[in-house]
Order: C-alpha cells, then sequence, then structure tokens
C-alpha cells in the first residue's frame, strides 16, 4: 500500500510538472502574442505617422507649385507688358525717324529698332 501511495505520489507529481510545464507554454505564448500585438500597434503608428508625412509633403509640394505657376504667369505678364512697351516705343522711333530722316536713313533706322527689338526678344527669352 505504502508502494502504491509512492507510486501514486510520483504519478501526481508528475502530473504536477505536466501541468506547469503546460502553464509556462502557455503564458510564453500569451507574452509572444502581446509582443505580437505591440509591434502590430508600433507597425501601425509608423504606418500612420508615415502617411501623414507624405499628405504634409504633398501639400508642401502643391504650394511650391502654385508659387511657381504665380511667378511664371508675373513674368510672363511683365514680358507681355514689356514688349508692348517696346513696340510702342519701336512705332513711336520709327515715326519720328521717318519725319526726320529721307527714305533710305527710316530703312535703316527702321532695321536698327527691329534688330534691337529681336535682341531684346532673344534675351528675354
Amino acid at each position: 500500500m505504502v508502494e502504491q501511495l509512492v507510486a501514486k505520489i510520483a504519478d501526481l507529481e508528475k502530473g504536477k510538472l505536466v501541468l506547469e510545464n503546460a502553464i509556462a507554454g502557455h503564458i510564453q505564448q500569451v507574452h509572444a502574442a502581446e509582443s505580437g500585438k505591440q509591434r502590430a500597434e508600433d507597425a501601425r503608428r509608423i504606418a500612420l505617422l508615415n502617411a501623414h508625412q507624405a499628405e504634409a509633403s504633398a501639400r508642401e509640394q502643391e504650394a511650391a507649385n502654385d508659387a511657381l505657376q504665380l511667378a511664371v504667369t508675373q513674368q510672363v505678364a511683365k514680358r507681355g507688358a514689356l514688349e508692348e512697351a517696346m513696340q510702342g516705343l519701336l512705332a513711336s522711333l520709327r515715326e519720328r525717324k521717318l519725319r526726320s530722316l529721307s527714305h533710305a536713313d527710316a530703312a535703316r533706322g527702321a532695321r536698327a529698332v527691329s534688330t534691337s527689338l529681336a535682341e531684346w526678344r532673344r534675351v528675354a527669352a
């Protein structure tokens, strides 16, 4: 009977050891799951941060493009105004020259002014 009790105690101790190992394994699984959950949450936060940064970068790029477009529009307007003023000046000079010069001199003067205007356009472009 004592031998049976000793055998029963040995079986119980083995069962206890099996249960302790199972509990330890379960605890490891819980820790692994919590760690995986934390890594997933960290990855989600990083992805969200990257999305916000990409959105901010896109807004900055759009603002830079708008500023560049405005600058180009202003330059085109200035060039148009300068070209218009140059045309007016050219017409005025031609009229003045035609009144005061002979026909041959007037033709040479008109060509010189046209050449100057063409050079100005080339430099402004």
